[in-house]
């Protein structure tokens, strides 16, 4: 790189760097019932009959609101809690294309899981005495792990979709938080979900450079490894084309995973009912523009 390019980007690092960072800060305050009043069972009942349907960004919303409401009443609720870190990790992920709308749901993401995770008493003490998040999930077991595998998850995203190289270059330590919660995790159970953890270590694997630990080979055997594991859920086999074959650039064996989705009974299937149909809408979608991606 040439001495001035190099004298420039000096220059505008403080900038960049301000425009890039990832900044997130969790927020332990617990909120103050704001409506005491209403029924959070018949909100409850109510999401979990939509949620089989929620199939559009604006269906997943709906939801959310209603969850939301649950909180204003319950505001330790950990259903409601549960359910509002994956389905703004989905709506994000799956749903939005504005830039400032997948950071602001992948946050929510993260404060969401967060307080989920706050609601266990060991991890309470942690997070009192001053540890950091990823460290007070030592204390995190089996109950917890969806709640560790949405904030990993939620990190990757935004760190893959809402950085440039740049930012990625100057946030690298958001994926050092994210592995340690993923080590976790999968020291807990690298079976559970489905194999879930196998699959988010791939994903690890595959995405950060080799110089710093990537291994395709390596992702390559988690990705069967998650399927073997869990062969009625939809995840293993969607992400494996996504993001292996599609940067292996294997259209065939791409295919064969997409299709294979697309064939199954979404209702025998295994996973969350939102996650289900966004996995067979994104199969479809991906098969549809496959001259797109290779």
């Amino acid at each position: 790189m040439p001495l001035k390019t190099i004298k420039k980007l000096l220059t505008l690092f403080p900038i960049l760097a301000l425009t890039h960072c990832f900044t997130y800060s969790p927020d332990w305050q617990i909120p103050e019932p704001v409506d005491l009043k209403t029924d959070i069972t018949v909100l409850l009942q109510e999401a979990d009959t939509l949620v089989r349907y929620a199939d559009s960004k604006e269906k997943l919303m709906h939801i959310i609101s209603i969850y939301e409401k649950v909180i204003q009443t319950d505001p330790q609720n950990y259903k409601a809690l549960y359910e509002l870190g994956h389905l703004y990790l989905l709506t994000g992920d799956g749903y939005s294309v504005k830039l400032s709308e997948k950071k602001n749901f992948f946050k929510k993401a993260l404060y969401y899981n967060e307080q989920a995770m706050y609601t266990n008493s060991l991890f309470k003490e942690q997070i009192d005495a001053g540890a950091e998040v990823w460290e007070a999930a030592k204390v995190l077991q089996e109950r917890d792990m969806d709640l560790m595998l949405f904030w990993t998850t939620a990190v990757f995203y935004y760190y893959k979709e809402c950085l440039g190289a740049f930012g990625q270059m100057i946030n690298y330590h958001w994926i050092r938080r994210a592995k340690a919660m993923m080590e976790q995790l999968y020291s807990i159970n690298p079976e559970h979900a489905g194999g879930a953890p196998y699959f988010t270590k791939a994903l690890y694997y595959l995405s950060i450079p080799a110089s710093v630990g990537g291994n395709k080979k390596i992702a390559e055997e988690l990705f069967a490894k998650a399927i073997e594991t869990g062969p009625d859920w939809l995840l293993n086999r969607w992400g494996r084309a996504k993001y292996f074959h599609v940067k292996m650039q294997n259209r065939e064996a791409f295919k064969q995973d997409l299709e294979w989705i697309l064939k199954q009974d979404i209702d025998t299937m295994k996973g969350h009912p939102a996650w289900k149909i966004y996995f067979m809408k994104d199969a479809q979608n991906m098969l549809t523009r496959i001259d797109d991606l290779f």
